[in-house]
């Protein structure tokens, strides 16, 4: 078990992905907070199994050398695309959720506000998913973007 203790956190985020993804295919969508979550572990992931094969091809004393510039670059390359992506879908892609009732269902509200500000409805299934959109998208391009319709009192619930 030793033997292989580095591809362990890998093999559990490519399961989790497969899970999603099957679940995905059933209609459910993963909420924003989830999917950050899961690829931030996914990319703790991918960093602890680099640092594992690092140390591993640093016990054999004629790959030290090109091992540490090998693992180095590595390390730097993959936390360098990491942190990349993570900051642009945090800026850019990174959805408001809000949950309250829209046309007699529970429902997610995902408030997009990359470059107009549009709202989509959704079912609720659970905190980590919700299901297929309800009806059509609702645009506000009289809002600046970024701001969100339903703190700015422009959106609300079915009351």
């Amino acid at each position: 078990m030793r033997k292989y203790e580095g591809w362990l956190p890998l093999l559990l985020a490519i399961l989790l992905h497969a899970v999603v993804w099957l679940l995905e295919g059933q209609g459910w969508t993963l909420r924003s907070l989830p999917r950050a979550m899961l690829l931030v572990y996914t990319g703790l992931s991918i960093i602890i199994t680099l640092v594992y094969f690092y140390r591993r091809l640093v016990n054999h004393w004629h790959f030290r050398f090109l091992g540490k510039i090998i693992s180095r670059v590595l390390l730097i390359l993959v936390g360098g695309a990491m942190a990349f992506y993570l900051f642009a879908v945090g800026v850019f892609s990174c959805p408001i959720e809000h949950v309250g009732i829209h046309q007699g269902k529970k429902t997610v509200a995902v408030v997009n506000r990359v470059l107009w500000t549009n709202v989509t409805y959704h079912t609720y299934i659970n905190p980590w998913f919700y299901g297929e959109q309800i009806g059509d998208s609702v645009f506000y391009f009289d809002l600046p973007p970024g701001v969100d319709p339903f703190e700015s009192g422009d959106a609300s619930f079915d009351e």
